[in-house]
């Protein structure tokens, strides 16, 4: 008979990678998780597994969340990182982690949300989320080069100093200078500074068939400026598209832009109704997370 506990940080994270690398993600780390779960700056991941013996044999994730919003500071919970152990699939093991370890910590969150792949969704909606609708689309944009240029410096994450507090017009993921430091650790993200219109843009490079892109993970300044520096950004890197998330960016400032899909996220418990206007970023939705 199968059992479940809460994960023992101490004793089974080499066990739960080994699961993890064994059944979902062959590049898994230790220190990913560690990164990822123990150091995120909302809080340390609550984790539940399901044990055949004393043998680990399903592992579900709950990673703490904040959203900025017109009702203040909303805690949030991002289940995650769900694994069973092929031998012991179709037993309902994804299911009874879910719904326990929700009900586990049902008092430290007000909203439930995650970015399910299509295999997973299903398995959702039968639990009751519903998907969130009219989410925008991601954008390829064609760099205008006659678009005025603006300079910026390239700096690294520790140096970034976020000042303000992000808009409340809608709600957002809480950002401030400790969470945009973990989350962009790695090195593979750049950060620029704009000066001038005093914004950050932080953003990976990328390529398709050769063609060079720049991935936009956030744009940290005011949205009048969006179409001028993400042009200049890209002009800088010698990258005629920059892919991005939503539509802050006006469509004239662009040469041209090409919808792609849109993403898919669910949420449940929307207590204060902020699913509507839930605003997120592309670094939100990359699948890392």
């Amino acid at each position: 008979m199968l059992k479940y506990r809460e994960i023992d940080y101490k004793t089974d994270l080499p066990e739960v990678v080994e699961l993890i690398r064994n059944n979902l993600d062959l590049e898994y780390s230790v220190e990913f998780f560690r990164w990822k779960h123990l150091d995120n700056p909302y809080g340390k991941s609550y984790g539940l597994l399901a044990l055949d013996g004393e043998k680990i044999i399903g592992l579900r994730m709950f990673m703490f969340w904040e959203f900025n919003t017109q009702k203040g500071k909303i805690r949030a919970i991002r289940p995650v990182d769900t694994v069973t152990d092929e031998n012991y699939r179709g037993k309902g093991i994804f299911k009874k982690l879910t719904l326990n370890g929700l009900q586990n910590i049902l008092d430290e969150y007000e909203i439930i949300f995650n970015t399910p792949n299509k295999n997973s969704l299903p398995g959702y909606l039968k639990m009751g989320w519903r998907k969130m609708e009219d989410l925008d689309y991601y954008r390829l944009g064609l760099i205008n080069p006659f678009v005025k240029s603006s300079s910026f410096s390239s700096i690294l994450i520790n140096q970034l100093n976020f000042k303000g507090e992000n808009s409340i017009s809608h709600s957002s993921t809480l950002l401030s200078n400790k969470y945009l430091k973990w989350r962009y650790k790695n090195l593979v993200y750049q950060v620029a500074y704009f000066s001038s219109e005093d914004s950050y843009v932080i953003y990976k490079k990328s390529k398709v068939n050769y063609i060079p892109f720049l991935i936009i993970c956030e744009i940290i300044g005011d949205p009048a400026y969006y179409g001028i520096i993400l042009n200049s950004l890209a002009k800088k890197n010698k990258t005629p598209f920059v892919y991005y998330y939503g539509g802050d960016v006006k469509n004239g400032q662009f040469f041209r832009t090409f919808k792609r899909n849109s993403p898919v996220v669910v949420i449940k418990n929307d207590k204060h109704l902020i699913g509507g206007k839930l605003h997120l970023s592309l670094g939100d939705l990359e699948g890392k997370l």
